[in-house]
């Protein structure tokens, strides 16, 4: 079972994709000067365990799961934010999106630290070594 915590005044982190920023840009979801996603947008933030492999994605949470082997993850196409980070083991996560369009060229890759904000479908993915 998840745990919730309040969070506030958080950079989440910097956009890393330029075509999803630039298609949220044309759909009107941000301006062209917010460079960061603020934690502010999430207002709480749910510890999730190994065990938590299906996930419907709830508006204005931000959700943290260990190193996952599988992870199955439904948003609703509209509205937001909608956020989560996990880890990539060795071998690399097995990743279902429904409702969230990533770029052609996403994929998840062994031992990295991946973290996805949503806004209206579109999705943003910040990644990092493990190490």
């Amino acid at each position: 079972m998840p745990t919730t915590t309040n969070v506030s005044n958080l950079v989440i982190n910097k956009v890393s994709d330029q075509a999803v920023y630039d298609a949220m840009i044309a759909a009107d979801l941000v301006n062209e000067n917010e460079l960061y996603l603020i934690a502010d947008d999430y207002p709480q933030i749910k510890n999730m365990t190994a065990s938590d492999t299906t996930v419907a994605l709830e508006e204005n949470y931000f959700y943290i799961w260990p190193e996952m082997s599988t992870l199955t993850i439904t948003c609703p196409v509209t509205g937001g934010p909608f956020g989560f980070r996990f880890t990539s083991g060795a071998p690399a996560t097995t990743l279902s999106l429904s409702g969230i369009t990533m770029p052609d060229d996403f994929t998840v890759e062994a031992n990295m630290v991946y973290e996805i904000n949503v806004y209206e479908g579109y999705g943003l993915a910040i990644t990092w070594s493990v190490s």
